[in-house]
């Protein structure tokens, strides 16, 4: 609560001026009036360094701190970000009945083809009310499968919806590998190599995103791109080269211009002893796959947003994975992640959601002023701080910092 200033306006005949200054600070704690609940252990008061901006966060599971949820003023605004995948639930804070959002959901997981991105849901004057509480929830990115002869038949997950009070971003599908079509969701996930048909592509919500591609080529084709928050994978450009990503959405709520929800890039496919990549020359049975292979080309490019890259390399002297060199989605842009070979170890997860929020502070109040007067004393004039509750409340404070008053002159 702030401070109470009082300022004498003396009308009285003095031989001196008058001056009246007090500064009255009142604070309040609740006295207990039954068993007391235990405080809860990941509930925290976040605040940027001007304390301008401070908000009430509690979670079930996670620990509040910066990376987990963090404040700032951008601006004349309050710009919240909640990272870590998981619950929350937040205070909507005084005098403010309005905001804006962005949710993005995590990013499907790469197989062979990427993973599909987020979705990307953004709005303005979300109508709120001051004390509520509202959840959250920050989707994880998807787990990355398996490229399909390693021994290990890990599969591809689709990624985790994020939540803001009524609003729901779905997560990107799974790509597809081996003989597993690829996931659908907010965007779909590209298809596994080989596999021409449109049937193998994940498919995408209307609203949140759109389709991943598939490997276009048939039988030792790349795999396809997963679809993207703002565009459609991409068909593998060459025999066997991956399909790149399908782009994101961009948003400013930061204050910054940011792309989210790309799709990730498709892997290359290089089990053919004639080709073994873009530009590159063949091998024999003998000698390994692919070991002219550039890490710049062959898997597909991630999409703008945060989507991974497929991996360029694929079965390496008799190692899988040796040379992998694929990426996952970037956290906390919802961008999938990259594809596989089929003689690589694994392909790469998902990045994971956010959950943006962004208001205008309340404004300051103005401070209480007084009259003195010779009649009626001291008369407040202007607004006053919110009345006492009427019970739970114990701690007066009241200091007074200066007070001068000149005697009347004697006749």
């Amino acid at each position: 609560m702030k401070p109470i200033t009082a300022i004498s306006k003396s009308k009285s005949k003095i031989s001196k001026p008058g001056i009246f200054l007090a500064t009255v600070s009142l604070a309040f704690a609740p006295l207990a009036l039954g068993p007391s609940s235990p405080a809860l252990a990941n509930s925290a008061t976040i605040s940027d360094p001007s304390s301008v901006c401070k908000i009430a966060v509690t979670s079930p599971t996670i620990t509040i701190d910066a990376t987990s949820a963090a404040i700032s003023l951008v601006g004349s605004q309050c710009v919240v970000k909640f990272l870590a995948a998981g619950s929350y639930s937040f205070t909507v804070p005084a005098g403010v009945d309005s905001l804006d959002y962005l949710v993005v959901g995590g990013g499907g997981g790469g197989g062979a083809g990427g993973g599909g991105g987020g979705g990307v849901l953004q709005g303005t004057n979300f109508a709120v009310s001051a004390g509520s509480n509202l959840d959250v929830t920050v989707g994880a990115g998807g787990a990355g499968g398996w490229g399909g002869y390693v021994g290990d038949p890990r599969v591809a997950t689709p990624g985790g919806s994020s939540i803001f009070a009524t609003v729901t971003a779905l997560g990107g599908g799974s790509g597809g590998q081996f003989d597993q079509h690829a996931g659908d969701g907010a965007s779909g996930g590209g298809g596994t190599w080989d596999c021409a048909d449109i049937s193998c592509v994940g498919h995408g919500t209307p609203g949140q995103g759109n389709d991943g591609t598939n490997s276009f080529y048939g039988g030792y084709g790349g795999a396809g791109g997963g679809g993207g928050a703002g565009s459609v994978g991409s068909n593998p450009p060459l025999y066997h080269i991956g399909g790149k990503g399908g782009d994101g959405l961009s948003s400013s709520i930061t204050g910054t211009p940011t792309l989210y929800g790309g799709g990730g890039g498709g892997g290359i496919n290089s089990n053919d002893d004639a080709y073994c990549g873009l530009n590159a020359p063949g091998t024999s049975d003998s000698d390994y796959f692919c070991s002219a292979e550039p890490v710049t080309t062959g898997g597909g490019a991630g999409g703008a947003g945060g989507g991974g890259r497929g991996s360029s390399w694929g079965y390496t002297n008799g190692t899988q994975g040796e040379k992998a060199n694929g990426t996952p989605g970037e956290a906390n842009t919802g961008g999938g992640g990259g594809g596989t070979d089929p003689e690589d170890s694994f392909a790469y997860a998902g990045g994971s959601g956010i959950v943006v929020m962004s208001f205008k502070p309340a404004s300051t109040e103005e401070p209480v002023v007084f009259d003195q007067t010779e009649k009626s004393g001291l008369a407040a004039t202007g607004a006053t701080d919110s009345p006492l509750p009427a019970v739970g409340f114990a701690l007066l404070s009241v200091g007074l910092v200066l007070m001068r008053v000149a005697k009347r002159s004697q006749r």
